[in-house]
């Protein structure tokens, strides 16, 4: 747990007890979220000529015949490049298995990945190399000022792309990805497919709602509908490639199998299959079966795929959720990522693929598997529904000149400062120290250390320095007790945040739940 943790932890605390009052309706019920919309479509990154509608069946068809119908059907240049080919074995012989059905051109181009071959875009002409060639990689602009001037940082705006945009590209994690902010401008260096994922995410951040998908075709709303048709099949000793098969007539969806990710873990196409299944979804009899064979699914590139668990870790998928009527300030945001960390597979958010970053209170950004996205837009309906069906617990009615005693436990640096200046910031006539014939008191003691933070000694080597912790015991009226939470959020974060910070909640949930003790 890190400083700021540390800080919030305490204020959370503090805010449970001081939280006043809402006359108004509870976020929960006064906020509208809206549905859509539901996916940022990949195709407003590609050239009009590429997002185009085409059909056409290829079997056993060379590679280098691909090419050149994709050139004859949008009019672009396509090039190989034969080095990077040859160095990963891919000749222009290279049998393609694919067919577009009324679909967007460059879903084929993304779609040879299965046979290790990607494509960018250079000086408007098409390119074709191997998966494991990053020399591709290019520079782009992105505007974002409007994005600031809506209150996003841009630390946290720099952050949320590295980690929820394939992660293990970027130069933090030790790839050759970067990021640099200049004045209103991200400078992205990034592979083509990603550049896209950006322009997705960006998109999602300015415009969201309940759940936002990014990098996600239009089709694919038909097929996530096609999960939840009822089939009844029995399967025994099957071979796995013809279960699909089945499963892919009986429900009418582009179910495919990517053999290569299952080769690469061998495990054979026609591995024997037996299940027997009776009125049960679609997406029931894939969570069921796949998982007893090493196996899971995943919705991409227009079609419904069968692949490896870790292929699927591998491409996770990134959301941006509406959640204004769930937090309304850093410390409520907090408290929902920890809720939704500890109700949906807690051990998927130790690492990769697993993350959660709130860009600012009330957008929340998840990177993971679809079917843990699932999870988490189910918890956030239960968590609404809750909100909205449970009753109001409000402060009992009190007088608020009443007297009363608080304890507030902070860094001691901060409270070295706050125990002279608070009574210059709060109706300084109602504290004894400048009025005699005042209430109000501040005195502070000494309390437990909190965790240790790294740091490093004058050698360079590193050390573990302990927090000192002090509490403020405050006498003052409730009224003025009231005022010392915003004193202390201000204090933290500055005014530049107050735009959009909100008052202090007390949990996620906009502090419906908080029940002052005093």
């Amino acid at each position: 747990m890190n400083y700021r943790m540390l800080c919030l932890c305490s204020l959370t605390a503090i805010t449970m007890l001081t939280s006043p009052m809402r006359a108004q309706d509870p976020p929960a019920v006064a906020i509208v979220i809206a549905d859509e919309p539901k996916a940022v479509d990949p195709a407003i990154a590609v050239p009009q000529r590429l997002a185009a509608n085409a059909t056409i069946r290829f079997e056993d068809t060379a590679l280098v015949d691909v090419a050149k119908w994709i050139q004859q059907q949008t009019g672009m240049n396509v090039s190989m490049d034969r080095q990077s080919l040859n160095a990963a074995q891919i000749l222009p012989s290279e049998p393609v298995h694919d067919e577009l059905k009324d679909s967007p051109v460059y879903l084929l181009l993304d779609r040879l990945r299965v046979i290790g071959v990607t494509w960018h875009l250079k000086n408007n002409q098409i390119h074709l190399t191997s998966v494991q060639d990053v020399s591709h990689l290019s520079t782009a602009q992105y505007n974002v000022g409007d994005l600031f001037d809506a209150h996003y940082a841009a630390e946290t705006l720099r952050t949320t792309i590295v980690n929820s945009i394939d992660p293990q590209s970027w130069d933090d994690a030790g790839g050759t990805g970067g990021i640099v902010v200049l004045g209103d401008v991200l400078f992205v260096r990034q592979s083509y497919e990603n550049h896209r994922r950006v322009t997705g995410l960006l998109a999602a951040l300015r415009k969201h709602g309940r759940r936002t998908m990014i990098d996600d075709v239009s089709i694919h709303a038909a097929i996530r509908q096609s999960l939840e048709k009822n089939v009844t099949v029995q399967f025994h000793e099957k071979p796995l490639i013809a279960a699909i098969e089945e499963l892919k007539a009986l429900c009418d969806v582009d179910i495919r199998v990517d053999g290569q990710s299952l080769s690469a873990a061998n495990i054979p196409v026609r591995l024997p299959v037996t299940f027997e299944f009776t009125e049960q979804t679609l997406r029931s009899v894939l969570d069921l079966m796949l998982p007893s064979y090493g196996l899971a699914w995943k919705i991409s590139d227009g079609a419904l795929w069968v692949t490896t668990q870790q292929r699927v870790e591998q491409q996770a998928r990134t959301c941006v959720f509406d959640v204004r009527d769930l937090c309304q300030n850093e410390i409520e945001s907090v408290s929902l990522q920890d809720a939704i960390q500890s109700q949906t597979d807690p051990e998927s958010w130790e690492g990769a693929p697993g993350y959660i970053e709130f860009p600012m209170p009330g957008t929340m950004v998840v990177h993971q598997t679809e079917q843990r996205l699932d999870s988490v837009l189910v918890l956030l309906e239960n968590y609404r529904t809750a909100l909205r069906a449970s009753k109001r617990r409000v402060r009992p009615d009190s007088d608020p000149k009443t007297l009363i005693t608080r304890y507030y436990r902070m860094p001691s640096t901060v409270a070295d400062d706050l125990e002279t200046m608070l009574p210059e910031l709060i109706q300084k006539d109602s504290w004894k120290s400048a009025n005699p014939n005042a209430a109000g008191t501040i005195r502070k003691l000494k309390s437990w250390s909190g965790l240790p933070v790294s740091g490093a000694s004058k050698s360079g080597d590193a050390t573990l320095t302990a927090i000192a912790y002090s509490v403020l015991v405050i006498l003052q009226t409730r009224e003025l007790h009231d005022q010392i939470p915003e004193i202390l959020r201000r204090i933290e974060h500055g005014d530049v945040e107050k735009g959009f910070m909100g008052g202090m909640g007390g949990g996620f949930g906009g502090g419906f739940f908080s029940v002052p003790t005093n």
